[in-house]
């Protein structure tokens, strides 16, 4: 675990000082939004998280793989953190939209339901089935490259409005530039994407 998370492109660490500035810029942030009128005071307050839980985080190792030792899958436990009603809003924003999407599997089981209902015979030597495994895929992606496809995805969906649009890219750069969890003594901070785990993924 501690090899892992000393890879300093994906996590640092941070003194309390700097923890309590970024509740502190979550909260003015959500009060601005408040204040433009973006969001209800009904909004504001679901949002706003009275006393912020520093996530922990643990890991499970990843037995299939057949690699020894094996390679461990980093999990945060979100909940109670200063983001984790925003990332809940996010999450049931995004979900229908995300349902829609025929090139985005929910699990394993639909891939095997999928391939069940496939109407072409695979001939073996002729037909194959090829995957592919893409590591740290939730803190591989830029947080900017994420958002702007986000951005670009919602605009085929009328019933999303433009200001909806602008709330929502808002939001998720919030939940995605204040990832932070804590693992025994130091303070880390996630520096792209977020952990496996976190409410919204």
């Amino acid at each position: 675990m501690s090899l892992m998370l000393s890879d300093q492109d994906t996590y640092t660490e941070i003194s309390h000082r700097l923890l309590i500035g970024i509740l502190d810029r979550i909260k003015d942030e959500v009060y601005d939004m408040l204040m433009c009128r973006q969001i209800s005071k009904e909004l504001y307050d679901y949002f706003n998280v009275e006393s912020p839980q520093i996530p922990h985080i643990k890991a499970l190792p990843k037995m299939h793989k057949g690699i020894f030792p094996p390679p461990l899958r980093p999990i945060v436990d979100g909940e109670g953190w200063a983001t984790q009603n925003i990332s809940i809003f996010l999450e049931k924003s995004l979900r229908p939209i995300m349902n829609q999407i025929p090139t985005i599997l929910r699990d394993s089981y639909q891939l095997l339901e999928m391939l069940d209902n496939l109407d072409v015979e695979l001939i073996p030597g002729v037909h194959m089935l090829i995957t592919l495994d893409i590591q740290s895929l939730f803190t591989c992606i830029p947080n900017d490259q994420g958002i702007q496809s986000v951005r670009e995805l919602l605009q085929f969906y009328p019933e999303i409005s433009r200001n909806k649009n602008i709330l929502i890219c808002q939001l998720l750069d919030m939940v995605l530039s204040n990832n932070v969890f804590f693992f025994f003594k130091p303070y880390l901070f996630t520096e792209v994407g977020c952990c496996h785990g976190h409410t919204l993924r």
